[in-house]
This record gives structure tokens, sequence and C-alpha cells, in this order.
């Protein structure tokens, strides 16, 4: 009889604790999460949209500006240069030994 009352008081202890952490996840879940995400969450995810579309924004012209950059270096660097051969001058006294090339 009395080992029985001793399980007894064991099993409602157990289900005391079991039924507790179980009304505290309900009550955790319906009432603190929403008001999380509501108040924390959800600016914290638009404010994260703006900075990839602020950083992508970035990212698009930063490649524009160096694809212009680039385009006209090469225009100007390729097609309107005009380069002369160190040896086709006949006259040529300021330069290294290296460039004289005799013909």
């Amino acid at each position: 009889m009395v080992v029985g009352n001793i399980l007894m008081i064991i099993a409602q202890v157990i289900y005391y604790v079991f039924s507790t952490l179980i009304n505290l996840l309900i009550w955790f879940l319906t009432s603190v999460l929403p008001t999380l995400i509501t108040f924390i969450g959800l600016p914290m995810f638009f404010i994260g949209i703006i900075m990839a579309i602020g950083l992508t924004g970035g990212s698009v012209l930063f490649f524009i500006v160096t694809s212009v950059g680039l385009y006209y270096f090469v225009k100007k660097a390729v097609f309107e240069s005009s380069p002369q051969l160190v040896f086709n001058n006949k006259n040529n006294n300021n330069s290294s030994s290296s460039n004289k090339i005799k013909m």
C-alpha cells in the first residue's frame, strides 16, 4: 500500500511537470513568438530586403561604370592609336642601343 501511494505521488509529480511544460510551450508559441515575429522579425526582414537591393544596385552600377571605362580605354588604345616603329626613324638619336636596328 505504501509503495502504491509513493508511485502515485511520483506519477502525479511527473504529470504536473510535463503539463506545466506543455502549457508553457503553448503560451510561448501562441503569444510570445508571434509578438517577436511581428515586432522584430518583419522589420529585420524588410531591412534585409532593402540592404540586398542596395548592395545589388551598387554592384550593378560598379559593373556598368567599369564596362564603359574599359570600352573607352580599349577604343582609344586600339582604334585611335598610331604606333610608330622605332627603327623606321633613321634619325633615332635619343634611343637606347637595343632600339637601333640596322637594316
